[in-house]
């Protein structure tokens, strides 16, 4: 029988009341507050606007002075409490690696060089490094091998025809097993293709423009550029119509499919599944995890019956607009235009530091990680956060001795899913190993590949081992926390409890 453990109501409210008490408990000890937080009333009573009656609006009566006071920076398309901590991290962020830009050799000298490499402007616009990472896309040798080629993509961050990973069996969390579901879009979803709306219309219009303007960046011709654009719309649109709904994604039973790789190959024939894994170093593939059997049946389809040409200007384009952000002004800034001011709104683009800080974190999170707990996460306030963590716990299993509408076998086994759930707090005990990655002060799209390439070489090695109950899914500066089912545990980034 498959161990898949769901959430529960009794694991929610550990997550919740962990998280509330967290908060509050560490903060004396986190080292940014010289006033202890928990000294502070739960309710912070100056962000009411007492004035609107609570019955009229709930909302404007418990946060309207907040709000009033609190404009949505120009840089952000959101404002609130956990933006608000973010803000603060980032500057910590970024005062350790301006500290670190000045060393040289171990974990701080590797990220000090990262860093360096990003805020070179002039760095980020070697026509070197564009070619190398074009180079997969444009490889003669595998002219006539298209799965070989997106393959080589995927390894360097560029998600081109569908996503790829490997991760725990979401029915079997003894194992770790290939999962593959739809995607290769440029647009955010599906449904941004399809939209009848004006505003959906006009963002269609300006995608394909923007596609033109990229590849016009990279050295084609505005006649070249525009049809190739349009041919990659179309494609796309062929992707997304054969994809799920968001609402039929989020059924898990809608999105599991195991198959062996001949049986996923006997499914989607035209597509040549053996080369995809053969080249990306797998040899084995064992079960695969097919998320949406139907939308890998129109793509394999597509790779066949969609000329070849317009696949390798698609490629190139899913590889272009992946390194964009990292290629300089004109490209950081025809993306920023696109991405951020014309799907979110955002009206102006966050500073170099900022950018380059959220590469390293996405990238390197734990190395960069390392040396932001030592400034902002003291070993006490682990230590601290660990014993409430104990004390949560032992009164939830109070809790559940006490309660009458539970049976006595049921509770024996919530009790002993609370006992078994695991508890990380602020940082790894074992941090991942960076000392592979190559980093050059003035390469900085070349580190953000090699990055991109090691982290996923590392996914690729997990295939065939038993599950690491020590890994991260979030780095520790992160605002934010999540609960794993299939592992039973909660996790808490020291970033969070800021």
């Amino acid at each position: 029988m498959p161990n898949y453990l769901a959430p529960t109501a009794t694991i929610r409210r550990v997550y919740v009341a962990t998280l509330i008490a967290l908060a509050l408990a560490v903060a004396s000890t986190s080292g940014f507050s010289a006033t202890p937080l928990i000294d502070k009333p739960g309710i912070d009573s100056p962000f009411m606007d007492t004035a609107t009656a609570p019955c009229t609006d709930f909302y404007r009566f418990a946060i309207g002075i907040w709000q009033d006071n609190s404009p949505i920076p120009a840089d952000r398309a959101r404002w609130g409490a956990f933006d608000e901590i973010e803000a603060r991290n980032r500057q910590v962020l970024i005062a350790v690696l301006k500290e670190a830009a000045a060393h040289n050799g171990g974990i701080k000298g590797q990220v000090g060089a990262f860093f360096q490499s990003g805020i070179d402007a002039a760095g980020t616009d070697s026509k070197a490094a564009l070619k190398t990472a074009l180079s997969a896309a444009d490889d003669a040798r595998y002219a006539k091998n298209l799965a070989a080629a997106m393959a080589l993509l995927h390894a360097q961050g560029t998600a081109a025809g569908f996503n790829f990973g490997v991760r725990q069996d979401q029915r079997d969390a003894t194992r770790y097993i290939v999962q593959l579901s739809q995607g290769g879009l440029g647009l955010p979803e599906r449904e941004y293709y399809f939209a009848k709306d004006v505003r959906s219309a006009k963002q269609r219009e300006k995608y394909v423009a923007h596609i033109s303007a990229i590849l016009q960046l990279a050295g084609d011709s505005k006649a070249a550029a525009d049809p190739v654009a349009a041919a990659i719309m179309l494609l796309e649109s062929k992707l997304a119509d054969a994809a799920m709904t968001r609402i039929e994604a989020r059924d898990p039973d809608k999105t599991y499919h195991l198959m062996s790789l001949e049986k996923l190959q006997a499914h989607a024939p035209q597509f040549d599944w053996p080369q995809f894994f053969s080249t990306l170093g797998i040899n084995h593939s064992g079960d695969i995890n097919v998320g949406q059997p139907n939308f890998f049946k129109a793509f394999a389809a597509l790779s066949h019956d969609t000329p070849r040409a317009t696949w390798d200007a698609y490629l190139r384009w899913h590889t272009l607009r992946v390194i964009a952000p990292h290629m300089g002004e004109k490209f950081e800034q025809e993306n920023f235009s696109f991405y951020g001011k014309e799907l979110t709104g955002v009206e102006e683009m966050e500073s170099r530091e900022k950018r380059v800080t959220a590469t390293i974190d996405r990238t390197m999170g734990e190395a960069l990680g390392q040396l932001y707990v030592a400034k902002a996460f003291s070993p006490t306030a682990k230590a601290r956060a660990l014993e409430l963590v104990k004390n949560v716990r032992a009164a939830l299993r109070e809790r559940i001795a006490a309660l009458d509408w539970m049976s006595d076998a049921t509770k024996r086994e919530a009790t002993a899913k609370l006992d078994a759930m695991e508890v990380k707090i602020g940082y790894p005990d074992k941090w991942k190993d960076y000392s592979h990655v190559v980093i050059k002060p003035d390469d900085y799209l070349g580190n953000v590949l090699r990055a991109t390439r090691a982290e996923f070489a590392r996914q690729i090695a997990r295939l065939g081992k038993p599950i690491d109950r020590s890994v991260w899914n979030m780095s520790p500066p992160t605002v934010n926390a999540y609960y794993s089912s299939g592992l039973n545990e909660i996790v808490f980034p020291a970033g969070i409890l800021q």
